[in-house]
């Protein structure tokens, strides 16, 4: 089966998580880039959502584009 055959025909509502906020540069990028590793890596769509937010969580922690992203290992 395809990396993607679970995500067919659906529709998904992510959390955010609960941040305190500091700067919100480079937060879309993070969380497509976020999105895009969980896809390499083959995660379910439910993982990949989530540690998408979840890198885009981390970067608004700061207030620069990226010294706020964990390692993907943090992330999850």
């Amino acid at each position: 089966p395809s990396c993607t055959d679970n995500w067919m025909n659906r529709e998904l509502l992510v959390p955010c998580f609960q941040v305190e906020a500091v700067g919100t540069t480079g937060a879309g990028d993070c969380t497509i880039a976020g999105f895009l590793v969980g896809v390499m890596n083959r995660l379910t769509i439910e993982n990949t959502m989530l540690g998408a937010v979840g890198v885009g969580a981390c970067n608004v922690e700061r207030a620069d584009a990226v010294s706020g992203v964990r390692s993907w290992k943090d992330v999850l």
